[in-house]
């Protein structure tokens, strides 16, 4: 595939991560709503899958723009293909079923004025995505592959980090996002704007990841060992001093996360916990130190 052909697939990845961060926040809302006595799943499974459909075909859209290898490829479009296509199905038949038999109605004020209308549209977003990656399958284009040529260690690492950092970032941009859309802010939790500036860091550092740092010639702007440390210095220490203003903030009201972010981790609010605080900080902070490493060790 041609280079201005991967920047279109770069530019639809960063708008389906949009799409996937709200989502995503959505479907675990459903699904922490239930987590006490998980005596509703039986209802809310179709609808948390449906929801959690988009952050599957996110993570399968950054392979197919980043294929290690042809043969790689080839096996990631047919079996992220079918099972595409068999997640869209699935919940349009289930949905159909549940709506049949009274179990699902539409415009349910416990779900969404479009329900189940959404789950529909959902489904056909799955089936389309797996259908296009079936026709790329059969298609057999030459694509340019990016073989891993790192340590074995760093790639099993990197596998394992990286996707929880882009979980972590995806659930609160889109919580923040769903916050704006419906006006869920108090005003006490304005005064906690560090929180607020590290999830939107979050969600652009992943973009500025993906269209500078691993970049590859498809614009012309390439980071020289020098700049990337710069970057990288900086990054570290900006996201070091929001990490220490929210744990300042932390030891000054040790109960601001439970009375001002209920909404973005309603699992704190439920259990009187923190998990917020360190879901949001640990990850952005260990990202950064990684990458400011990778910058000094860079040749």
């Amino acid at each position: 595939m041609k280079r201005n052909g991967n920047v279109c697939l770069k530019i639809l990845e960063a708008l389906f991560f949009l799409f996937a961060s709200v989502m995503f926040f959505r479907g675990f809302a459903f699904f922490a709503s239930d987590l006490d006595k998980f005596y509703n799943q039986g209802r809310i499974f179709p609808i948390e899958l449906a929801y959690f459909t988009p952050v599957y075909l996110l993570f399968v859209l950054h392979l197919i723009i980043y294929p290690e290898s042809e043969k790689r490829y080839r096996l990631t479009t047919l079996v992220n293909g079918i099972i595409a296509l068999c997640i869209g199905v699935f919940i349009t038949i289930i949905t159909s079923v549940y709506w049949a038999k009274g179990i699902y109605f539409f415009g349910d004020e416990n779900f969404s004025a479009l329900f189940p209308i959404e789950l529909y549209l959902l489904a056909l977003l799955s089936i389309l995505f797996g259908g296009s990656l079936l026709y790329l399958w059969k298609k057999k284009d030459m694509r340019e592959c990016f073989p891993y040529s790192g340590k074995r260690i760093r790639k099993i690492l990197g596998s394992i980090f990286r996707p929880f950092y882009v979980l972590v970032a995806l659930y609160f941009f889109g919580g923040l996002i769903n916050c704006l859309i419906n006006d869920c802010f108090y005003s006490s939790s304005l005064a906690y704007f560090p929180v607020y500036v590290l999830i939107v860091w979050n969600a652009l550092v992943l973009l500025f990841y993906e269209f500078i740092v691993r970049n590859h010639g498809e614009i012309p702007f390439q980071l020289n060992k020098k700049e990337k440390i710069i970057v990288a210095s900086s990054h570290f220490a900006f996201v070091s001093i929001l990490t220490i203003a929210i744990y300042s903030l932390q030891a000054y009201n040790p109960y601001f996360v439970i009375e001002n972010f209920q909404i973005l981790l309603p699992l704190d609010f439920m259990g009187s916990l923190t998990l917020f605080l360190y879901l949001i900080s640990i990850p952005s902070f260990g990202y950064a130190l990684y990458f400011f490493i990778l910058a000094l060790k860079e040749r």
